[in-house]
């Protein structure tokens, strides 16, 4: 069972509320929020849909290289993860602190991963 699409590189959840008989979701491991829902399956993965060319076209109006915004935030998260791990850098085990840095990495750029 896929837990997940795809579209344009860009993976967006999928869930559904029984209370409100809809289908929601967001666009996954991007620092926006950007939701979409639908009330069946053909209607959610439309609105996915909608909601990446949405995303893209924003970025692209503002002339914001997205690119540059993920490299952004994996320096910034990079920086952290060897500051946090620089007992294990100093003692010679960099397999352990490169683990505990790809370990923090995914931790903050994709918490539902």
């Amino acid at each position: 069972m896929k837990e997940m699409m795809s579209y344009k590189g860009y993976y967006g959840s999928a869930y559904y509320n029984d209370e409100d008989n809809v289908f929601h979701g967001k666009i996954e491991f991007i620092s926006s929020l950007v939701t979409y829902e639908g009330t069946d399956v053909k209607n959610l993965r439309k609105a996915f849909k909608e909601a990446v060319d949405a995303y893209l076209k924003l970025y692209m109006e503002e002339g914001i290289n997205l690119n540059t915004v993920v490299i952004n935030a994996l320096e910034k998260y990079l920086s952290k993860a060897i500051v946090f791990n620089q007992h294990w850098i100093e003692q010679g085990r960099v397999h352990m602190a490169f683990y505990l840095i790809r370990k923090f990495i995914f931790r903050h750029l994709c918490p539902d991963f």
